[in-house]
């Protein structure tokens, strides 16, 4: 069975601007990227997200995942800055943020323009972080808003290892199909 021909990729120019996407990582169907959108090696962008960087620019760097239905945005003059080994979990509003490397972005978790989220930091799901707000590395948040909960400990920081390297893992698994 030839795959492929079920699996449009829906990446759309705007303005001039082409999305580029590492060969090494993967956009599953349903999934949107669109404009200024720049992917690095082994991202896997899960099914039915959307990356509009048709406002400014956005960017994603090595080993990261997006999973199912999260909505990735810019802003005018605010661009969205996601960085290596970073799992932001289903259903999540990233808007004009920048995530450090090494950060869990809990399911359903909303980060406003203009929040930068430092280093070894997890958001627990359904957590808001509100605009203009620099989150401290190495804790945990949670809360709307975010709330400090308590220093990141060894456990926590091989939790979030585990978690890219499952998605990772799935990266491979659904380039099979895919590819």
């Amino acid at each position: 069975m030839d795959n492929n021909k079920y699996y449009i990729k829906n990446i759309i120019e705007i303005d001039g601007k082409i999305p580029s996407i590492n060969e090494y990582s993967l956009v599953l169907p349903g999934s949107f990227i669109i404009g200024d959108v720049k992917i690095n090696d082994n991202v896997i962008i899960l099914f039915n997200c959307i990356l509009r960087g048709d406002l400014d620019s956005i960017f994603i760097d090595s080993f990261s995942n997006i999973q199912d239905g999260t909505i990735v945005h810019t802003d005018k003059d605010i661009k969205v800055k996601i960085g290596k080994f970073v799992t932001i979990g289903h259903n999540c509003t990233i808007h004009g943020s920048e995530i450090d490397d090494n950060v869990i972005i809990g399911m359903g978790s909303i980060l406003l323009n203009n929040c930068k989220i430092n280093k070894n930091t997890i958001i627990a799901a359904g957590s808001i972080v509100p605009q203009n707000i620099e989150l401290e590395g190495g804790f945990i948040y949670a809360g709307n808003p975010v709330k400090k909960l308590k220093e990141i400990s060894e456990k926590h920081l091989k939790y979030i290892e585990y978690a890219w390297k499952v998605y990772n893992d799935l990266l491979q698994k659904y380039k099979k199909i895919f590819i």
